[in-house]
């Protein structure tokens, strides 16, 4: 079994009263902007990070869950995603842990964005997010 999994460091992302987890290596950083930073244009958002125009995804809405509450500040997680830098928009920074990724059940096995999924210490089985195929 433990040839099938693979123990790697990843950062805990939190959706409302699901998390998610995304391998940190992944990951550039962790940015907060204010609300009134991100700007649509059409169907997208955009916000400016280190001066550059981003393009932000929202995470919960890529993956049909409930939109995060209203806040003044928005945590973004800073990552390349298809060879371009984006913001990936969360509701919570949940930790940061070292897990064993086991493969997606047969059944989920058709859901791309699903990279593998793991059992925290408390008994809370999480899905590995591959950001790539949340575009």
């Amino acid at each position: 079994l433990r040839a099938l999994c693979r123990q790697r460091q990843h950062v805990l992302l939190g959706l409302g009263e699901d998390t998610v987890a995304v391998p940190i290596a992944k990951v550039e950083r962790i940015v907060e902007i204010p609300a009134g930073a991100l700007e649509r244009a059409g169907r997208e958002c955009f916000a400016l990070v280190d001066g550059e125009p981003l393009l932000v995804l929202d995470l919960a809405e890529r993956l049909g869950l409930a939109p995060p509450p209203p806040s003044a500040a928005l945590p973004l997680v800073l990552a390349e995603v298809r060879g371009q830098r984006v913001g990936v928009r969360i509701e919570r920074l949940a930790g940061q842990q070292e897990i064993y990724v086991k493969p997606v059940p047969p059944l989920l096995a058709s859901a791309r964005a699903l990279a593998g999924m793991t059992v925290l210490g408390d008994g809370s089985p999480i899905f590995v997010l591959d950001l790539n195929q949340i575009v």
